[in-house]
């Protein structure tokens, strides 16, 4: 079995579930490289983590590595990777992360179809998902429940456009900082700068510094510098 090492973080794929772009992508460490580097310079040992969109678990093991993974909650829609993902917090050490299969909503409860791809990263809600595999019914999770219920006050999020509806809608008082992968979606700048706006209104501040990575975006209260 191949074995890649990113930033100290072991992965494989025992269930073969990478495609050859993402086995490229690991081999040369770049598989959510700036999200790596952003949970290493940010999260701090005191932290609880919230992260919506667990890929194959590497972003949930780095953040668990900072603040032990009993303060980690990963949330992943793609029932499909869970034995992957689990796997990834075992080799690392990690088991004590809480992973939930289901998709984050403004409310919860009851279930929607969610696409699933051949590239597991671009799985989504949308019916034009790229190198559709098919199709799955999964649970809907409530977003301000879940970050009441875990006592997050980071949150980590990367759920391929979905961000422009959840984070909007919630209630972002409980947080003091929000690493987020940006993803382009129909309405683009608009959608982009709503996004923002509830963002800043509710008084986190974009981290012109930390927001350089590319298609991540930063968002931190000053109290926390």
């Amino acid at each position: 079995m191949d074995t890649w090492d990113l930033d100290g973080i072991r992965v494989e794929d025992p269930y073969d579930t990478f495609s050859p772009a993402l086995r490229r992508a690991m081999g040369r460490g770049r598989y959510e490289r700036p999200e790596r580097q952003a949970v290493a310079d940010l999260v701090r040992s005191g932290d609880r983590v919230l992260e919506l969109g667990a890929g194959c678990g590497v972003i949930g093991v780095a953040a668990a590595r900072i603040t032990g993974p009993d303060r980690v909650t990963s949330i992943e829609a793609n029932p499909a990777m869970e034995s992957t993902i689990r796997h990834t917090h075992r080799i690392n050490d990690c088991p004590g992360i809480d992973l939930r299969i289901g998709a984050v909503a403004a409310e919860g409860g009851g279930t929607a179809p969610f696409h699933l791809s051949s590239d597991f990263w671009a799985s989504s809600f949308d019916p034009e998902t790229p190198n559709l595999t098919e199709t799955v019914s999964i649970p809907l999770i409530g977003i301000d429940d879940l970050v009441r219920e875990s006592a997050a006050n980071v949150l980590l999020c990367d759920i391929e456009g979905a961000e422009h509806e959840i984070v909007p809608a919630m209630d972002l008082a409980p947080l003091d900082l929000v690493i987020m992968e940006l993803h382009p979606t129909p309405g683009g700048l608009a959608r982009m700068g709503a996004l923002f706006a509830a963002l800043i209104g509710a008084g986190l501040h974009p981290d012109i510094e930390a927001g350089r990575k590319p298609r991540v975006a930063i968002f931190r209260r000053p109290s926390r510098d």
